[in-house]
Parts: structure tokens; sequence; C-alpha cells
């Protein structure tokens, strides 16, 4: 039997180290530094996808905002519709074999937005999300009143939600 021709296999000493961003401009190290998610572990199985309650209603799902992160396409993903659009529901986080919380992903991606000041995808989402916040802040919870008055003046008078607040009111 005859042997395999000898190989030269050596590596030299130096480490090697894995950069998926191009541009290197720092913005992975930003992500990973801010949600605190190892996002290098996701191997795009796309479990988090397929469970996303909303993947139908948005741009892209926790594992492609992953993939655009590691591909270094800042912009694309601090202006996606996606981090508006998730609900917080967990189910990417309890999917992910890789124990990536996808939630707190999508927060780290919004604070970082906010922070650079890029305008929200969504802006009545996060308006919302901005009322609700300082009424929880202001009375230890939500005072629904508070937060359909406040929201209905800041993006436009809606009749229909404001005829449901006698409803709200009396149901406590």
């Amino acid at each position: 039997m005859a042997e395999p021709a000898a190989t030269d296999n050596s590596v030299d000493d130096k480490s090697t180290e894995l950069t998926l961003c191009p541009d290197d401009s720092g913005f992975l190290e930003l992500v990973l530094e801010e949600s605190g998610e190892n996002i290098l572990a996701c191997y795009q199985c796309h479990k988090c996808a397929s469970g996303c309650p909303v993947a139908g209603k948005t741009d892209y799902t926790n594992d492609k905002l992953i993939r655009l992160i590691q591909l270094g396409d800042e912009e694309t993903a601090l202006k996606a519709k996606h981090l508006f659009t998730c609900v917080s529901c967990y189910t990417c986080s309890v999917r992910c074999p890789n124990d990536i919380n996808g939630a707190r992903l999508v927060e780290a991606l919004k604070q970082i937005a906010h922070k650079k000041g890029i305008p929200a995808a969504k802006p009545d989402v996060k308006e919302f999300h901005d009322i609700f916040l300082k009424s929880v802040r202001r009375f230890g919870r939500v005072n629904e009143a508070e937060l359909m008055g406040l929201y209905s003046m800041k993006t436009g008078f809606d009749w229909g939600i404001m005829l449901k607040r006698p409803t709200m009111f009396f149901k406590g």
C-alpha cells in the first residue's frame, strides 16, 4: 500500500484571529459589549426566526440581524424595522441552541441607534415605548389613561383609541 505524500501542514506560532467585519469599524465589538451576547456563536440555524411571532411583519429577523452585524453592515442593522417590531417575547432566546438572547440583542441595538442619533424605523412604536416607560417611572406601573392620552396627543388624535379609555378605566 502506498504511503500518502508528506505534506507540510505546519502553521507558524502566530495565532490568527477571525475577523468577520471587513471594514473593522468596531461595530461588532460594540454590539458584543452592549448586548453581552456572544453572537459569534450563531451558525445561522434559523430556529429563532422560525419561532418569531412577528417574522412576517418585519424586515429582518434576529438571525439576519446577527449576520448583518457579523458582516459589519452597521447602517442596515441599526435602521432595521425589527428593532421596533420585536415584542421581546423571548421565543428566539428559548429556541437558540447557543443561548443567544435575541431580545437583549435587539434592545442593545436600539440603544446603540439612539446614542448614534439614528431615527427609529417606526416612530409611532418608539413614541409608545417612551410614553409607557415614562408612565412606569412616574407611577410604578403603567397608567393606562395617561398612556392613551399622551400617545394620542403625540401621534395624532384617534377617536377609536379615545373611546376605549372609559372601558379601560372601569376595568381597572
